[in-house]
């Protein structure tokens, strides 16, 4: 922490300092003396902490107070009084001084008074930067706090910070760490104080800053490990214009689609605009990479049944963002979308062939093996088409022929009906309720549950709970 300590009297001031400098290297210690000279330097150095006599002279400490408490917001004050002084200890409390110490000065007061205003630090800090961590877990960003290490550099605008993940510094990161975080899909990172000279991205001053830096970082990182690729490359990625790209992945993508959907198969002009759309998206940022794989991967089915691709069910591709999700690599993507698109045409022709003999036969025991799944994880359209031996979308469009709706629907409103069951009749989180019916993320699960029974799963647990007490009262 950065301490001040402001009092006329030589003598006292120089002890107090020594003190202090005693409890902790970690701390910085300022003797400022007193008056407007004082005032002046609590302004430039912004501490986290000042120690403040009442009795001075130029200007004395309640003074001082009303003064720069406006400018200085997290700074702490603890006065220093004498016996007989307690109305304007009292009055120090009312502007808004933490507490007061009385003269003479003990080491135990000044550990206690440190180490109080340390612990509040700590928890201010830590409340704040929950609040950015929960908006980022908006955007499917997991991160947590694992450790505080120096509460008070981060209140402190004057000090650069950066964002370090775990690169092999260690000793910098023990130095001058100010908090150690995880982030769930890239490991450890850092928010250090960065030395004046370095040069670093993502650095920042003003903690308001943090959240978005973060937020670049941990782009950054999704773009190193989807793309494998080194930091400067994925950089140019994200900085590059967009728009341009995406109107032509756009037009590919629904060229693309009419021809697999058109009577007259053409399987050369199929693989020419695929190869083309696939070699647009590469050079894109990987959130837009999803993007276009979803939407070309929601039209594919109605694209392969003649269906209008136009209009995309919601169910269907919240199904695909999620199964999009699931990858974490460029190549292993493109391979299974490659085997989805060019096997699928040649499943759909095998369908076509033994239809009249297979498909009621399939779908007997397709459904047969959903209803007596116990893991809810397998009902997935890839795990089913695997078990029959069969294309995902030759799957989705035989329970589109027979049941209806397809797959997707069918087992969304399966997965609804038991998550409902399990928010009213078990004490089990809805985290453990998400992962256990099969979903990669929270967020995916509330949205559907939500469309399912128009409340959100965390109210409609709480709604059951508050009813079930009227009942007992």
């Amino acid at each position: 922490m950065r301490i001040c300590v402001v009092e006329d009297e030589k003598t006292l001031r120089e002890s107090i300092v020594y003190k202090l400098s005693k409890l902790s290297t970690e701390n910085e210690i300022f003797d400022i003396e007193y008056g407007f000279k004082a005032m002046e330097r609590l302004l430039l150095l912004k501490p986290n902490l000042v120690f403040l006599d009442i009795f001075m002279p130029e200007i004395n400490g309640l003074d001082m107070l009303r003064k720069v408490k406006g400018s200085l917001p997290n700074t702490k004050f603890i006065f220093l009084t004498g016996y007989g002084e307690f109305e304007y200890a009292r009055e120090a409390l009312l502007l808004g001084a933490k507490n007061y110490l009385l003269k003479p000065i003990y080491d135990k007061d000044l550990k206690k008074a440190v180490e109080e205003v340390r612990a509040e630090l700590v928890r201010e800090m830590e409340k704040e930067v929950k609040q950015d961590i929960r908006l980022l877990e908006q955007e499917d960003h997991e991160v947590s706090i694992t450790s505080i290490v120096s509460p008070g550099w981060w209140f402190d605008s004057n000090k650069r910070k950066v964002i370090v993940m775990n690169n092999g510094h260690d000793d910098l990161h023990l130095e001058n760490c100010i908090f150690q975080f995880q982030a769930c899909k890239f490991g450890v990172g850092y928010v250090v104080v960065a030395d004046q000279e370095d040069s670093l991205e993502w650095d920042f001053y003003d903690r308001s800053e943090w959240s978005d830096r973060l937020r670049r970082v941990l782009e950054l990182c999704a773009e190193q490990q989807f793309f494998g690729e080194g930091a400067q490359c994925s950089l140019r990625r994200m900085e590059q214009p967009t728009a341009s790209i995406l109107k032509s992945a756009g037009a590919t993508r629904q060229l693309l689609v009419s021809v697999i959907g058109s009577d007259t198969l053409n399987v050369d002009r199929i693989y020419e605009c695929f190869e083309q759309w696939m070699e647009q998206i590469s050079v894109l940022p990987v959130r837009y990479v999803r993007s276009e794989c979803v939407l070309l991967l929601s039209s594919l089915d109605g694209a392969l049944q003649n269906c209008n691709t136009r209009f995309i069910e919601e169910a269907d591709k919240a199904y695909w963002e999620d199964w999009v999700g699931m990858f974490t690599e460029w190549k292993i993507l493109t391979n299974k979308i490659d085997y989805l698109i060019h096997k699928g045409l040649s499943a759909m022709n095998d369908l076509k062939a033994v239809e009249k003999l297979t498909d009621y036969e399939i779908m007997q025991r397709v459904q047969e093996r959903v209803e007596n799944m116990r893991d809810y994880r397998e009902m997935s359209l890839d795990f089913l088409a695997e078990q029959f031996h069969i294309h995902p979308v030759s799957l989705s469009k035989l329970f589109k022929k027979h049941v209806g709706i397809n797959f997707i629907q069918y087992a969304t409103k399966r997965k609804m009906a038991l998550a409902k069951k399990l928010l009213l009749h078990s004490s089990k989180k809805i985290s453990e309720i998400t992962e256990e019916l099969g979903y990669s993320n929270y967020r995916y699960f509330s949205t559907l549950f939500k469309k399912e029974y128009g409340i959100v799963p965390q109210q409609f647990r709480r709604n059951e709970e508050a009813e079930d007490r009227r009942e007992l009262e």
